[in-house]
């Protein structure tokens, strides 16, 4: 009996999978169009912070990741971001990393800075400081703070903060670390009611149609919607309308070419790709997350140490260590 159980259960996920996700994708004339007119649009993975061996930054390293991801094809970067390690940063590593990713960028792809904090001032003041630095936009979670949580107009008031400082675009992070639920509608309504917030990253199980429920909604001025969570459902985002994905830096090329694919109408050859690198995306935000990202670029060769900043908590080990080696051998 719970056996039988299970197998309808899992059949009944599968269904609504299908009627719920994938199906109105095929109906006729709901295909987002290639070539998005987005400022920001494209790959901008977000940076790993190459660290020594005694925890220090290793800005080497950090311009060798930069040009490396320039030439997988990436179009943009992020950084100060959870994957970044920025919540186990000081204010004036911050501060100095930012810079000197701007730096080390030169000009060549834009740079978005996040700039989260629980307090507005503090927010909008980094956020001034990220535009005089040379930031292209910047990202920001809506505010909280252990068990409070922000209500809609408390939200809209912190990005107004931000919006009166900067003259840059605003990237809203719509994620459950901050267990905030924004509907479509609330999203919709932040959108319209703050001046610059142009974009944001969507990081919801549903995200391909809330994508959808978004651009139903949104203005005419709104530049687009991101997609993160490793790229693990980076092809129905993108046939939902999203513009790009803000992942972790790891595999840059396959998730650049899926993207880039997907705008040039490619779609059965950027589904090919999604599909051949999916298990290996799964497997990174499951078990490998910040291990995997730094092993895999100290093997290529692009930063020298593997080094994380604790805690880290994850359930990296020899077994999981041997898998994504098996993993990776057997996709590249």
């Amino acid at each position: 009996m719970i056996v039988s159980s299970q197998i309808k259960i899992f059949h009944y996920n599968i269904y609504l999978y299908i009627v719920v996700i994938i199906h109105p994708f095929y109906q006729e004339g709901v295909r987002a169009l290639p070539e998005p007119t987005a400022k920001l649009c494209g790959m901008y993975p977000i940076l790993a912070t190459p660290f020594h061996e005694d925890e220090s930054i290793d800005f080497k390293s950090l311009k060798a990741l930069i040009d490396y991801l320039i030439k997988e094809g990436i179009d943009g970067v992020a950084t100060l971001a959870n994957a970044s390690e920025a919540h186990l940063m000081n204010g004036d590593e911050k501060k100095r990393l930012a810079a000197e990713v701007i730096r080390f960028a030169d000009g060549r792809i834009p740079v978005v800075i996040s700039v989260t904090h629980f307090g507005a001032r503090v927010a909008a003041e980094k956020a001034a400081w990220a535009e005089r630095e040379g930031a292209s936009a910047v990202l920001t979670l809506p505010p909280f703070f252990g068990r409070w949580r922000s209500n809609v107009k408390a939200i809209k008031d912190y990005l107004r903060r931000i919006s009166d400082a900067v003259s840059i675009p605003i990237m809203l992070q719509d994620h459950p670390l901050s267990d905030i639920n924004l509907s479509p509608g609330d999203l919709c309504e932040l959108i319209s009611d703050v001046p610059g917030l142009d974009y944001l990253k969507m990081e919801v199980d549903t995200s391909a149609a809330k994508v959808r429920d978004i651009l139903e909604c949104a203005p005419e001025t709104f530049q687009g919607i991101f997609t993160g969570m490793g790229g693990i459902r980076l092809f129905w985002e993108l046939e939902a309308g999203a513009v790009g994905c803000m992942p972790a830096c790891v595999p840059a090329k396959p998730l650049a070419d899926i993207i880039h694919l997907q705008f040039e109408g490619k779609r059965d050859e950027s589904f090919d790709l999604f599909q051949k690198w999916l298990p290996f995306l799964d497997f990174l935000v499951r078990l490998g997350r910040r291990d995997i990202v730094k092993e895999y670029l100290v093997e290529k060769g692009v930063i020298e140490s593997a080094t994380l900043r604790e805690p880290n908590i994850t359930a990296w080990n020899d077994w999981c260590r041997r898998e994504y080696k098996y993993l990776l051998d057997r996709i590249e």
